[in-house]
C-alpha cells in the first residue's frame, strides 16, 4: 500500500509540474500576441516554445507511469505536492490575465514572477532523477533558458530593481542544481553497493573497486578518521588465557 501511495503522489507531483508549464506557455504566447517589438515577439514565441517542450517531458514521465510506476525520488512528497499545488495556482492566475497592453519591465515582471515559480526545486531534482537516462531533459537547457531571460531584460530596458530579479533567479537556479546533485548522490547511497565480501572494496558506477573511504569522500563528501571498536579491541589487546592442565 505504502508503495501505491507513493507512485500516486509522484503522478500528482507530474501532474502539478505540467499544469505550471501549461501555464508558463500560455503566458509566453500572450505575451509573443501583444509585444509591438518584433524581436521581442520572436524572444517571447522562444520561451513559449521551450515551455511547450518542457510540457512533452512531464507527458512522457505521465505515460511511462502507465507501463512502471514513478520511482519516488521525495523524502516527503506530500509536502512537495502542497507546495507545487499553490504554485500551479498563483501560476494560473497569471496565464488567466489580460497581458495585451503591458508595457516592457510590467511584462518581464510578470515573466519573472512565472520563472520563479518554474524554479521550484521539484523541478530540478526531477530534471535530473528523471531525465537524462539517454533521452533528453529539460535541465540540459535551462541555464541559457534563464540566461536568454536576463539579455533580453538588459536590450530592453533593465532598472536596478528588474536587474536584482534576474540575478536572484539566476542564483535561485544555481542554488537548487546544486541541491540537485546532492539529492542525487542521496539517492544513490540509498540503493545497494556492490561490496566485496573478502576485502570490503566497493564498485563504483564505472566498474572500478575503491575503498570504502575513498567511495563515500567521493560521493557524500564524508571525510574518515580511524578507531578501533570494542569488539576488536577485545580480540586484539585482550591478554591470553593461561591454561594450565592440572
Amino acid at each position: 500500500m505504502e508503495k501505491d501511495n507513493s507512485a500516486c503522489s509522484m503522478l500528482q507531483i507530474v501532474a502539478r509540474c505540467l499544469r505550471i508549464d501549461t501555464a508558463a506557455q500560455t503566458t509566453y504566447d500572450k505575451l509573443a500576441a501583444a509585444a509591438h517589438d518584433t524581436e521581442l515577439a520572436s524572444f517571447w514565441r522562444r520561451m513559449a516554445l521551450e515551455e511547450q517542450n518542457h510540457r512533452l517531458f512531464w507527458q512522457q514521465l505521465i505515460s511511462d507511469h502507465e507501463q512502471k510506476p514513478l520511482p519516488n525520488v521525495f523524502d516527503d512528497p506530500d509536502r512537495v505536492l502542497a507546495e507545487l499545488d499553490q504554485n500551479a495556482v498563483e501560476a494560473e492566475k497569471i496565464a488567466a490575465e489580460d497581458l495585451s497592453d503591458l508595457q516592457v519591465h510590467t511584462a518581464f515582471l510578470k515573466a519573472f514572477k512565472m520563472e520563479f515559480y518554474l524554479l521550484h526545486p521539484a523541478f530540478e531534482v526531477m530534471f535530473r532523477l528523471l531525465g537524462g537516462q539517454g533521452s533528453w531533459s529539460p535541465e540540459s537547457e535551462y541555464d541559457e533558458h534563464i540566461g536568454q531571460f536576463i539579455s533580453e531584460l538588459r536590450k530592453h530596458g533593465s532598472t536596478p530593481e528588474m536587474e536584482l530579479v534576474s540575478q536572484l533567479l539566476d542564483r535561485l537556479w544555481r542554488d537548487h542544481r546544486h541541491l540537485a546533485t546532492k539529492y542525487d548522490r542521496i539517492q544513490e547511497l540509498k540503493g545497494l553497493l556492490p561490496i566485496c565480501s573478502s576485502c570490503k572494496k566497493v564498485r563504483d558506477d564505472g566498474g572500478y573497486w575503491r575503498q570504502i573511504e575513498e567511495y563515500f569522500s567521493v560521493h557524500a563528501g564524508a571525510e574518515f578518521t580511524h578507531g578501533i571498536c570494542p569488539g576488536c579491541v577485545q580480540g586484539l589487546y585482550s591478554e591470553p588465557r593461561n591454561e594450565t592442565n592440572e
